[in-house]
């Protein structure tokens, strides 16, 4: 018979905080452990416990499926192969079943993989090429502002979010681009989309249409 799964997905592999730590001697602490989603990543990254507090919780809880099963965690954190220079708190997230215990004899293969270096920041270039229905645009309004475009004219900048955990830096004069996004707009698969018929052109020409 087959089997048929009803619900929501997941891609949480594992156990939560509580289930590893409360079997544990000591809650655990000194031993390494680490979480699925951050395997996607080639370099290492785990958590060593540090402190263990477990949560009282009074009944009076808005999730109480998730809240019952938190539990207050002091890690050394190591996030691709580097780490950070603080104590991390893990409360948050410590109900999702998405933790791992390392067993002791794989510790020093983990711990030979972490990096001892700083973190190698790349810089990025922010400017890249409209797309191409959006430069039709552009060139149609500043030719009705009888403006000459400008070298950027057709390109925009590009936000970057910047956070601890992110190795990417957005180029500057000091430091030059490592990665330069190219243009990705290849031939498209309906090339009359983005004709313009001269009816079309003239009626933009004369008037805009906002």
């Amino acid at each position: 018979m087959p089997i048929k799964y009803i619900g929501r997905t997941t891609d949480f592999a594992g156990k939560t905080l509580w289930e590893i730590l409360g079997n544990l001697k000591g809650y655990g602490v000194g031993r390494l452990l680490y979480r699925q989603r951050f395997q996607r990543y080639p370099e290492p990254c785990y958590f060593k416990i540090l402190k263990v507090q477990p949560v009282q919780h009074d009944g009076n809880l808005e999730n109480p499926h998730e809240n019952y099963r938190k539990v207050m965690v002091y890690v050394a954190s190591v996030f691709r192969g580097v780490l950070e220079p603080e104590v991390q708190e893990i409360f948050a997230t410590s109900y999702k079943p998405d933790y791992r215990l390392i067993p002791k004899h794989e510790e020093q293969e983990w711990l030979r993989r972490t990096g001892k270096g700083e973190k190698k920041i790349q810089y990025i270039d922010p400017w890249v090429d409209m797309p191409p229905l959006l430069k039709k645009v552009v060139a149609r309004d500043l030719e009705l502002e009888n403006k000459t475009p400008e070298p950027n004219s057709f390109r925009m900048k590009v936000s970057f979010l910047e956070t601890c955990n992110n190795l990417k830096r957005e180029a500057d004069e000091n430091h030059p681009a490592d990665i330069k996004i190219e243009s990705f707009f290849g031939t498209p698969l309906s090339p009359e989309l983005y004709e313009i018929k001269p009816e079309v052109a003239e009626y933009f020409k004369q008037k805009k249409p906002y």
